[in-house]
């Protein structure tokens, strides 16, 4: 019988206490036999790292081999997952954040199986959200041509989560792994797109296999300065890795751009807050090449930037910000 490949799953761990065991639970119970957990102590403040070295002592029942990390001071979320990546050794990845857990024991067996029967380089699943008011089925945009995929992502119409994926380590390694020095958040957003753009083959695979917590402090409803600067940084390190991309056809670059540009007007706003009618201004005024793009996206999001492209044309910039400002605060009320 052929030996099955190694899994690597990679779990960043700091400030949470009240999540962490179950995670490991729902990660430690994997029937999957070649299996490896690379933990990752950065330097959490509570008894997360305690609590989960409690778990990973009394409740291995598959006896899944695990790698401890320690970081010497607080590093953040995408830092510590590096230091997980560089110390990994499976075929396949899997990211897992502390604060959330796997529904099925059988998630890893049946994901690699499906990746090894169609030679996938990238398996996409569906999630369940928790929230303090209850939960839903998230049902992903799971596009198996590459470049749709990328799209998407880049258009806002797909989430660019690291978790709800599995990669191939030594290509998720030469055509993502991509963390900027000054920016440790978001960094799905930058590594996603990239990784998917370059893959040759994606599988979709159509069950809830985690449960996503979407906490009141979670790094995805952090609009903070830092956060903000992060987001603008990420987006015009992609606009220039995608353009170094030289073997990609002019079909695909023309794409990605326009993907790129539609969300530019947005992603300016979110790093000012949206408090500068000076800068909008400014930045509505060089964008002159939205039509086209807006026009290929559908839902209200794009009729809003429609309109809002509309009233900069006609000289209504402060119509415009004002409905830029309400569109920023419908988004923060979703998240």
């Amino acid at each position: 019988m052929e030996k099955l490949p190694l899994v690597s799953v990679l779990i960043p761990i700091y400030g949470v206490e009240a999540y962490v065991q179950e995670a490991l639970r729902s990660v430690l119970i994997q029937d999957y036999p070649q299996m490896e957990v690379v933990l990752v102590d950065d330097c959490s403040p509570d008894q997360s790292v305690s609590l989960a070295q409690e778990v990973v002592e009394r409740e291995n029942p598959q006896h899944h081999r695990v790698k401890w990390l320690h970081h010497e001071s607080n590093q953040g979320l995408a830092v510590a997952r590096l230091s997980a990546l560089h110390a990994a050794e499976g075929e396949y990845l899997f990211f897992l954040d502390s604060d959330d857990y796997w529904n099925s024991p059988s998630m890893v067996r049946e994901v690699i199986s499906q990746m090894m029967e169609c030679s996938a380089h990238l398996a996409i699943f569906n999630y369940i959200e928790q929230r303090s008011r209850g939960s839903r089925k998230v049902k992903v945009l799971g596009i198996e041509d590459s470049l749709q995929q990328t799209v998407a992502y880049l258009k806002g119409e797909a989430s660019a989560y690291l978790w709800n994926k599995c990669f191939l380590r030594e290509d998720f390694l030469s055509k993502a792994a991509v963390w900027l020095p000054s920016c440790n958040l978001w960094e799905d957003l930058h590594n996603v797109p990239l990784y998917t753009f370059q893959t040759k083959r994606i599988t979709y695979i159509d069950k809830y296999y985690l449960t996503y917590r979407r906490l009141p402090n979670s790094i995805t409803n952090n609009l903070s300065p830092i956060a903000r600067a992060s987001v603008w940084a990420i987006h015009q390190d992609l606009m220039q890795r995608f353009y170094d991309l030289e073997y990609t056809d002019e079909e695909a670059c023309k794409a990605v751009y326009e993907a790129l540009e539609v969300n530019a007007l947005l992603t300016h706003m979110i790093r000012l807050k949206t408090g500068s009618f000076k800068a909008y201004k400014e930045i509505a005024r060089e964008r002159t090449d939205w039509k086209e793009a807006i026009s290929q996206r559908k839902g209200w999001s794009a009729r809003w930037d429609a309109w809002v492209l509309f009233l900069n044309r006609i000289g209504c910039y402060r119509l415009g910000f004002a409905l830029f400002r309400l569109k920023i605060h419908l988004i923060k009320m979703m998240l």
